[in-house]
């Protein structure tokens, strides 16, 4: 059984009321991360490993860059084929070696013959191969959106191809980025005791949070909404100095006036309140939320609320925040899964479970982790917060 790092805040008392209040509820195994809508845990753009891999990281297992070799050979067929050498020739690209792969594709590391410079692959099965009988929903809405997203902080789609030798074959080409930020985190710890696990240097933090509002903040001003910010999908250079937003495919345009959405979107860790109360009306908002328990993470190495299931996720936020009640979000009671019998839990001050030494921090941190949505901080907002625009992020 996969195990999550263990917060040392934490206190073993409301884990146990949880239980309590969930009613003996049916909890996923601890620390296994879920989509609802897909289980595509590798990147569209760059190397990032899934889930899995990242928990046997965590357990001590090498880290990626040493287990590539490993990893291509595990990706042989049957017959012990490189999976390389099964692909067709694609016009304009050579393939190098096996780098990932999920439920939607598999990714390759590759180079343009005409610059040599590096790609990432990846190919989308369809078709016979696919039980939507085509091109999945994800992977258009991916291609349309990223056309149009030309950002420094939005992962580059180079090329779409569709091999002539092999009938549903789609193959999408993006630049190749060396990290995702879990990788990234992970491998700036000391120790692979997960207790002893730390956040990012101060300066880092405040880099990578600058380029991501930057990014959500171009996405939302063409009206895109990303519905699946978390770690993996934030590619890191290998420099570790340049973030770029991936995955986009749960991403969709807003409409005006909102119409419904489903309210199955974003991983369970960084899924927003208003989503686990079953909104379908939801705005940028969401984004937010994710990019705060992505902030509280780079502060502390850990995650801000790693919820079990939906109800555990529920109340976990409830834990440290606090109940939510009409006093301080006047829409809560009329969430389809509102209950007014949720247990109470007192609101507690960020400080408590995010060791913050920077006033600054702690204000955008609070800004962004409020309850309600219309009265959560924006991107925009955001980028002009002194924590962003002081020179050293600090009070």
């Amino acid at each position: 059984m996969h195990r999550i790092p263990v917060d040392p805040h934490d206190d073993p008392a409301e884990n146990e009321a949880i239980l309590w209040a969930a009613g003996g509820a049916d909890f996923e195994v601890p620390g296994e991360e879920r989509h609802i809508v897909h289980e595509d845990d590798e990147q569209m753009g760059g190397v990032a490993p899934s889930n899995q891999q990242n928990f046997n990281r965590q357990n001590g297992a090498p880290p990626q860059d040493q287990r590539r070799g490993n990893q291509q050979r595990q990706g042989r067929g049957d017959g012990g084929e490189n999976p390389v050498e099964q692909e067709p020739i694609l016009d304009g690209y050579d393939r190098t070696d096996l780098i990932g792969q999920g439920a939607y594709g598999v990714v390759f590391r590759g180079v343009r013959r005409a610059s040599g410079e590096t790609v990432a692959i990846k190919r989308i099965p369809f078709g016979e191969n696919n039980m939507e009988g085509g091109v999945p929903c994800a992977v258009i809405r991916e291609i349309s959106l990223l056309r149009e997203l030309n950002h420094p902080n939005v992962v580059r789609l180079l090329d779409v191809i569709q091999a002539q030798d092999q009938p549903g074959g789609l193959y999408l080409v993006f630049e190749y980025v060396a990290h995702d930020l879990k990788t990234y985190m992970d491998s700036q710890q000391a120790s692979e005791d997960p207790s002893q696990r730390h956040g990012l240097p101060k300066e880092t933090v405040r880099s990578f949070m600058r380029q991501i509002l930057e990014g959500v903040c171009f996405c939302h001003m063409y009206r895109v909404l990303h519905r699946d910010l978390k770690p993996h999908n934030l590619l890191i250079s290998h420099d570790g100095t340049q973030l770029k937003l991936a995955d986009f495919g749960l991403a969709r345009l807003s409409a005006l006036p909102a119409g419904l959405y489903t309210h199955e979107v974003v991983t369970l860790w960084y899924r927003a309140p208003e989503l686990l109360l079953g909104a379908q009306r939801y705005s940028s908002a969401v984004d937010v939320w994710s990019i705060g328990c992505i902030f509280a993470e780079m502060i502390s190495g850990y995650a801000l609320f790693p919820g079990r299931s939906d109800i555990d996720q529920l109340f976990k936020i409830f834990q440290r925040r606090g109940t939510p009640t009409s006093d301080i979000w006047p829409a809560v009671e009329n969430l389809p899964l509102y209950n007014r019998e949720f247990p109470q839990w007192q609101p507690r001050l960020i400080t408590d479970f995010v060791r913050v030494d920077c006033q600054y921090a702690t204000d955008l941190l609070e800004k962004i982790l409020r309850y309600d949505p219309d009265q959560r901080i924006s991107c925009r907002a955001a980028l002009e917060h002194p924590y962003i625009i002081t020179a050293q992020g600090q009070q």
